[in-house]
């Protein structure tokens, strides 16, 4: 697609996108495609390979080999700058297209293909001039508008609406609506149920409840010459409202009508995988359904990014970086070496035996490869001896990748010229009873790095760097940024400078007051409400501890107070929990671009500020809007699986971006409530 637009880098391994997600932009709905698809992976020296970008955090390079055991490098996510003015050319280094791919035209009702949008606008190229031609490519515009005698002015150059419905599957696929088998289903119904019956086109049959479950006959030829419409009515405003017509041109000039099926029922559509190939489903899986979603519904995407934070001094060492020179690429056999080593001797141009080599067969080689093939005489070496396979329950989960951390922050000092981490404590003992040690990140750099995603369901952290579940065709199952799976040897994404605070509490208090009756009664709620959800819900994943729930819930409260305090939006400001029998901390940061990093966190130590605003905080949590509905919730709990208790969107809940934990296991109470919180006697009176 040669028009182009600008993404925020950041924006390439965020929520709101990567590889796989759907993001919308001036041109259209567009899908980001598999990273190795993007210009700034290709060619015979990627600029992704190039010294200056690459991403030195060797602590999570050794982390991400407990899964990807061929990674050698990480990089950065290419650099995508703002245009210097409207229209003007970039370079391309992110490979997209269109999705959804079916668009219909405002203006005539035509209801198609993009590829048939395009065939259809370059069929008639010779009755425009090569700018009218080279229009459709800034956004797809409507052919037969375009040449309708009745239209002039900007009526001519109607631009096409993307449809705003796509079908995902738990096995990570994403493809576009069967449109065709949709409108007709009624017709093919009938046939099924009474082949000779006469069909009256003048009228509908009833449409599916929005409840019931609704199958198409997917391998049922569809009318030579079908052509769908787009049509919508003003008078209903539910999915009613919209109709998908079939319909087929005639000898004469005439239509016939074929069909037509309202998207009432729509999202009770099921299709398996295995018959939609033709809609966009790369490597169907047998026995696995797809359903309807909107496109900017949040099940379509959910991306799995593991961050690090960057710890200064001597890091982990880790075997087979990019030290070892180039490899042989993969795909290449002894027969195609062969070929290579006939057209040299014949005196073939390396460049062309490089080009017929990739033109035959989709082998990528450097002048480099080929030179090291030579001089081992164009026999293919040995594969390397497989790294030494890690039992599965000894691979490092985030807790114990977290523990890193937090020992460095809570025990090292850093130089004051530290370029990527810079701590200075704080005392607030005294000031909020309860409180351990308490640092400002003066500076601090956060690697993220996006290794799979997604569909319909997201996992828990510590299942994304584990193996999928097999044997079960509905269990939710990984899509990986390369096409090369675990077998890798790059991954891609950004390093962030910002600024943060990191608390702790006291730890004797804390082993005490987790073991109070009071404090396991109401820790059995949150638990009984864990039990009856699915195992693969994320909820479900971390077994639910006072610790945790207290200490997310405090980070919660602290990042609503900020707002207050500091300027920075809630969605600037992110947690990252440190929890487990040796660890009790937290830590709320800002990073460059996310409108935060301005100063405004470390300020409030500087200013000796910290203590009011933990005591604000505090107070603030005895009182909520919904109360006393939110504070006295019962066993059945608020939220997903009823993962809260006392924390509703009006005093505890974050935006997605900034919670680790997707907004559960929450509860005030085990931070303020008179008789067993943490902070019981902490309120300002």
């Amino acid at each position: 697609m040669p028009a182009t637009d600008s993404l925020q880098t950041r924006k390439l391994c965020s929520a709101y996108g990567g590889v796989g997600s759907l993001i919308e932009s001036r041109l259209g709905a567009l899908r980001i495609l598999s990273a190795n698809e993007w210009p700034y992976l290709r060619g015979k020296s990627p600029r992704a390979y190039r010294e200056e970008n690459r991403l030195n955090d060797i602590r999570l390079l050794a982390r991400l080999r407990c899964l990807f055991p061929e990674l050698r490098r990480l990089a950065r996510m290419p650099s995508n700058p703002p245009l210097a003015f409207a229209g003007a050319p970039s370079r391309p280094r992110v490979a997209v297209d269109f999705f959804p791919k079916w668009m219909y035209c405002p203006s005539c009702a035509r209801f198609d293909h993009h590829a048939n949008w395009r065939r259809q606008w370059y069929l008639t190229a010779t009755r425009k001039t090569a700018f009218e031609v080279s229009r459709f490519e800034e956004a797809p515009r409507c052919d037969y508008c375009f040449h309708n005698d009745n239209l002039s002015g900007p009526a001519r150059w109607q631009t096409l609406e993307q449809v705003r419905f796509v079908m995902t599957s738990p096995a990570g696929s994403i493809a576009d609506v069967p449109w065709p088998h949709w409108a007709l289903r009624h017709r093919q119904e009938n046939e099924t149920a009474a082949p000779e019956a006469p069909q009256d086109d003048a009228t509908t049959p009833e449409e599916a409840g929005e409840t019931s479950t609704t199958t198409l006959a997917m391998r049922r030829d569809l009318p030579r010459g079908t052509e769908l419409y787009y049509r919508t009515s003003g008078r209903l405003n539910d999915l009613k409202g919209i109709t998908i017509e079939a319909r087929r041109r005639l000898a004469d000039g005439g239509t016939e009508r074929l069909g037509s099926a309202t998207l009432s029922g729509l999202f009770g559509l099921r299709v398996p995988e295995t018959d939609m190939e033709e809609y966009g489903v790369e490597r169907p899986r047998r026995g696995v359904p797809m359903k309807p979603v909107l496109r900017a519904s949040n099940s379509v995407y959910y991306p799995h990014i593991v961050q690090s934070l960057y710890l200064p001094g001597e890091q982990p060492e880790v075997v087979g970086t990019d030290a070892q020179g180039p490899s042989t690429p993969d795909g290449l056999t002894q027969a195609m070496a062969q070929t290579l080593r006939e057209n040299h001797e014949d005196e073939m141009p390396v460049h062309r035996n490089l080009k017929r080599l990739f033109d035959k067969h989709g082998v990528e080689l450097s002048t480099e490869q080929f030179e090291e093939l030579l001089a081992a005489g164009f026999v293919i070496p040995a594969p390397a001896p497989a790294l030494p396979p890690v039992p599965e329950p000894s691979l490092p989960g985030e807790e114990d990748y977290r523990r890193a951390e937090y020992q460095y922050i809570t025990t090292q000092a850093t130089p004051a010229d530290a370029k990527e981490l810079l701590l200075r404590p704080l005392d607030l003992t005294d000031a909020v009873p309860g409180l351990g040690p308490a640092w400002q990140l003066d500076r601090l750099k956060m690697t993220a790095v996006q290794t799979s995603y997604t569909r319909q369901q997201p996992l828990d952290r510590d299942a994304v760097l584990a193996q999928d579940e097999k044997g079960n065709p509905l269990s939710i199952r990984r899509r990986f940024t390369f096409k090369y799976g675990l077998k890798t040897h790059t991954l891609l994404g950004v390093e962030s400078y910002g600024e943060g605070l990191f608390f702790t509490l006291n730890a004797e208090r804390l082993r005490q007051w987790e073991n109070k009756p009071a404090v396991l009664k109401r820790l059995d709620q949150l638990l009984a409400n864990q039990g009856a959800m699915s195992a693969g819900s994320p909820g479900a994943a971390r077994k639910a501890t006072a610790r945790f729930v207290l200490l997310h819930t405090l980070s919660h409260l602290l990042v609503r107070e900020l707002e207050f305090q500091c300027g920075y939006p809630a969605t600037s400001l992110q947690e990252r929990l440190y929890v487990g029998p040796q660890m009790q901390g937290l830590l709320i940061y800002t990073i460059a671009g996310s409108e935060g990093s301005y100063g405004g966190l470390v300020s409030l130590g500087r200013m000796g500020r910290l203590p009011g605003l933990l005591q604000s905080a505090l107070q603030r949590a005895t009182d909520c809007a919904a109360d006393p509905i939110c504070w006295h919730t019962d066993a059945q709990g608020q939220g997903v699986g009823g993962l809260n208790l006392a924390a509703c969107a009006a005093c505890a809940l974050l935006p997605e971006t900034s919670c680790e934990e997707f907004n559960s296991l929450l509860d005030r109470r085990l931070v303020v409530d008179p008789e067993f919180g943490f902070f019981a006697n902490n309120q300002a009176s």
